[in-house]
């Protein structure tokens, strides 16, 4: 090997071990300087006080991300004044800036994306993108001044609709009116101002900053992406996502597929720049309602918050994009524990269940996927062994047993079960872990409606036809009777197979209450008619609750305890 080749192996060597690094596991602590005015102290998992930046950079942060509001005179946190303090905290440790540009006073989101004050007035298009352009340039320039320029910038925050839309006296709080349908024209005009300040100034002052196009929820990225593109933005470097549990519908294993699909598609760099997940559905003891709760819950998951499936959510999601060819992952909010600042709407934290700490602000192992060996995969993504059963009592089974989903392949080829004792019938196979998909069974192995079951409303979750598998961490039993949601004939299983806390609904004809009782652990109550429509289900106290309000008819109540789902009908007089 000549001189030539040494040195060549060695640059791909060292190129690899720069891309290997090139993950980001980042943290949004834009509330940071506040909770710390208001008596706010952290601690790492040890209990020993230090500054917060220092704790997460220690647990391996390597990215904070700030929000910048244009001028809110609401706060006197989130204006340039006070990002200026956090950008110099975060490099004084060690990590990189991504810098949020709201474009706003106040929150920018899907559902709100007011103008700030001092642009209220402006009716002309081109002088609001000459706005966009000559702020973003002068913010930037002002932070390269005092060393602090961040290295990735994001042009606006969740732009799913219409931006920087015109307030005319409307509450600060309240919902954007002409958010949507999308004015691509207009939109792309105004994102792309800020683009290009960004590329201006990285020629102008031989820099490189990132520039980030912010959208929540992937599924409306897969078709807003290529929208704006087909307007005419262009010249950004990474396409932004938030990821939600609660708001968003989507398995840890979706993401990573839209990860690569926008990756693949749009030649563009991907990151979930905001994601958030529980560890606990109580509440620090402050009047400010927590944001997130048992809606977060992913059924791949265990079916109660902890620390513990907390840590596991972040580090599977965090594997998933990066397996996927994704840049990075950021927490949002990890530092929001509960004080005596007051936000728009309340004293305290709506997030303290939600952070990475404890409600004192010790950190605790939900952190972990900052430091996790993104090179090992987790275990509970690997293949797990699935067991399939069907109770085929009464039917016909002269021609077979079989079952089909999208655990079979694209082709959802029909899987002989095999008789193993009185009219159970069962099959064993693979499936990768936290993944859900469709499947039902078969008397015949002929794809002919007349030989499928049919799966009663309560139990049909996807497209009111099929049954829903779903693959924890672990292995699994799915169990069922041919056309029927349940096992045992007044206790109805949604799930998967496991230790049933005993429930019961009385009376099963009423005409101005029900009441549910012998649950202990009740995480959720839903109330719907046969066809799958939900109502409101209306305290009564204790463990009663109203359905005056309905019509006469048959209804279903499905409970969600830590053992599975469970449905019980009863009827409206």
């Amino acid at each position: 090997m000549d001189i030539r080749s040494i040195f060549f192996l060695f640059y791909v060597l060292i190129s690899c071990v720069v891309q290997a690094q090139d993950f980001y596991t980042g943290v949004d602590l834009s509330y940071v300087n506040e909770l710390e005015d208001c008596g706010a102290a952290y601690s790492n998992r040890l209990g020993v006080s230090a500054d917060p930046y220092a704790i997460l950079k220690e647990e391996g942060a390597n990215l904070v991300r700030l929000r910048l509001w244009h001028d809110p005179q609401w706060t006197n946190y989130s204006n340039l004044t006070d990002v200026k303090v956090s950008i110099a905290r975060a490099k004084a440790e060690g990590m990189k800036v991504m810098l949020d540009f709201h474009y706003s006073d106040f929150w920018a989101d899907p559902g709100r994306q007011w103008r700030p004050g001092a642009w209220e007035e402006v009716t002309d298009d081109a002088i609001l993108e000459d706005s966009v352009y000559n702020y973003t340039e002068k913010v930037l320039t002002e932070l390269n001044d005092l060393d602090l320029l961040p290295e990735f910038v994001q042009i606006g925050n969740e732009t799913n609709g219409n931006i920087l839309i015109p307030r005319n006296g409307a509450a600060l709080d309240s919902g954007s009116p002409d958010l949507y349908p999308m004015n691509w024209s207009r939109q792309v005009g105004l994102l792309q101002k800020g683009i290009d300040a960004v590329n201006d100034l990285n020629q102008t002052l031989n820099v490189n900053m990132q520039t980030i196009i912010h959208v929540a929820n992937l599924i409306d990225a897969a078709s807003w992406f290529p929208l704006a593109i087909s307007n005419g933005l262009s010249n950004f470097d990474i396409i932004g996502l938030s990821y939600y549990p609660q708001w968003h519908d989507l398995g840890v294993r979706q993401v990573g597929d839209y990860v690569a699909t926008l990756k693949t598609e749009h030649n563009k760099e991907v990151m979930i720049v905001e994601t958030g997940y529980p560890w606990t559905t109580d509440n620090a003891g402050d009047n400010a309602n927590n944001v997130l709760g048992y809606e977060s819950r992913l059924f791949t998951y265990s079916n109660t918050f902890s620390i513990e499936t907390q840590k596991d959510f972040l580090i599977e999601l965090s594997w998933l994009v990066k397996e996927n060819g994704g840049l990075g992952v950021v927490y949002w909010e990890p530092a929001w524990i509960s004080t005596s600042c007051q936000t728009y709407w309340a004293t305290g934290s709506h997030w303290d269940n939600a952070t990475l700490t404890d409600f004192d602000g010790k950190l605790h192992e939900g952190a972990d996927f900052l430091s996790y060996d993104y090179s090992q995969k987790p275990e509970a993504l690997e293949d797990q062994q699935v067991t399939f059963k069907v109770d085929m009592t009464n039917i016909d089974t002269e021609n077979g047993v079989f079952v089909t989903g999208d655990f079979t392949g694209e082709t959802w080829a029909l899987q002989p079960m095999t008789l193993t004792e009185n009219n159970l019938y069962a099959l064993e196979t693979t499936i990768p872990g936290r993944t859900t998909g469709a499947y039902i069974f078969y008397n015949d192995n002929e794809w002919e409606d007349e030989n499928r079951e049919v799966v009663p409303a309560p139990c049909a979750n996807l497209w009111d036809t099929h049954r829903e598998y779903r693959v924890k961490g672990a292995d699994e039993t799915i169990h069922f009777s041919w056309g029927r949601c349940d096992q045992q004939p007044n206790d109805v299983i949604l799930g998967l197979d496991g230790d049933l806390t005993e429930l019961s609904l009385y009376p099963t004809m009423a005409k101005e209450k029900i009441s549910i009782g012998g649950g202990r652990n009740i995480l959720n109550l839903e109330l719907l008619d046969v066809s799958g429509k939900k109502f409101s289900l209306i305290s009564a106290g204790s463990n009663d609750y109203r359905v005056d309000h309905l019509i006469t008819g048959l209804y279903l109540i499905r409970a969600t305890t830590s053992s599975g789902m469970h449905v019980f009908r009863f009827i409206k007089q």
